[in-house]
């Protein structure tokens, strides 16, 4: 649920992490809804603890079935949409979506904020 980038900012210091399984069926199905979920992440540095971060995925529900392509290669894919909500001092909204391959898992994502502008995405860039 958490930002890799935003996760690399923290790599020297102490991270607790608590959260809902996000539940990813084998057998999805396009109009599907999937079960929501949190997590808190908890950052100390040298036991003093610096922040607390919550995010709230909701709204998760399977959207089309397509072919996407990535640098790993060209995949049939769901793709899953959600809003996400996200508290340190103040609350950001925000919208995602995953494209996820059967026997890959998922080779694309993106964030929104809550305008519809793009403010991230990963691509998967091989498979082995």
């Amino acid at each position: 649920m958490f930002d890799p980038k935003t996760m690399e900012g923290y790599k020297d210091m102490q991270v607790s992490l608590t959260s809902d399984k996000l539940d990813l069926p084998n057998n999805l199905t396009v109009g599907q809804t999937l079960k929501e979920g949190t997590a808190t992440m908890v950052i100390s540095n040298q036991g003093m603890k610096l922040m607390t971060m919550n995010i709230h995925v909701y709204n998760r529900k399977v959207e089309t079935k397509e072919t996407i392509t990535v640098p790993a290669g060209t995949y049939e894919c769901f793709k899953i949409t959600y809003d996400v909500e996200s508290k340190v001092i103040f609350k950001v909204q925000g919208i995602a979506a995953e494209w996820y391959a059967k026997g890959i898992g998922m080779v694309k994502q993106e964030t929104y904020d809550s305008k519809g502008k793009i403010t991230g995405s990963t691509l998967l860039k091989s498979f082995k």
